[in-house]
């Protein structure tokens, strides 16, 4: 009988302990703070992105100085993830923006620029990827 007692007590402390990891990871990986990019995009998946870029569109108007641009996507948490053009001279910057157990969601920005390194294009994209 004393064995019973201890495994309990064994079982009763990993689950515990196992609930508390799984919250702190919680709050670690899937609670990012929102930022005004992103924050408030529709809880419709499918309108997400279009949301999305309609707000990249308004905040860098075509003629922006990258360097603005580069600036205020930084202050948001976007990471450039190219720092050479691609064969269409565009480049890109995303940015982790939360998630659950089994989704993922990611923000990016694409652009061009000019010779004088402002923007000639511009597009925001929000992806939801779910297993």
């Amino acid at each position: 009988m004393r064995w019973l007692g201890r495994s309990l007590v064994l079982i009763g402390a990993a689950a515990v302990s196992s609930c508390t990891t799984l919250v702190w990871v919680w709050e670690k990986t899937w609670t990012i703070p929102p930022v005004p990019l992103t924050v408030g995009l529709p809880r419709e998946v499918v309108a997400k992105s279009p949301a999305f870029d309609e707000r990249v569109k308004a905040r860098f108007p075509i003629g922006t100085p990258m360097a603005e641009v580069g600036l205020e996507l930084a202050r948001e948490k976007f990471v450039r993830q190219d720092w050479s053009p691609t064969q269409s001279g565009e480049h890109y910057a995303d940015r982790y923006d939360g998630g659950a157990p089994v989704c993922n969601f990611d923000a990016f920005v694409y652009w061009k620029t000019d010779e004088s390194d402002r923007l000639t294009e511009i597009k925001g994209v929000y992806r939801v990827t779910c297993l």
